[in-house]
């Protein structure tokens, strides 16, 4: 979650939503993701917590979106699980 330590301690805006990724991990950098980005929303259901995010990670299947902010830019991921 982005609460407002998180935010100043990796440069955020004080208004950033959705869940830092800290550590990607292997599964995360080979879809893509980076330390820093922030997990926006997956199948189309804005995240804002870990316990979304995970709840919204056990549900997929097949084709899998996610929208990561990164930065200034807003990346749409797409892939298959």
């Amino acid at each position: 979650n982005i609460n407002p330590a998180v935010a100043e301690q990796f440069s955020l805006s004080s208004d950033a939503k959705g869940v830092l990724i800290e550590r990607p991990g292997e599964v995360g950098t080979r879809l893509g993701l980076a330390s820093g980005d922030i997990l926006r929303a997956v199948q189309g259901t804005d995240v804002t917590t870990t316990k979304e995010a995970k709840a919204a990670f056990h549900k997929l299947r097949g084709r899998v979106s996610m929208i990561v902010q990164r930065g200034d830019q807003r990346i749409i991921m797409r892939f298959r699980l």
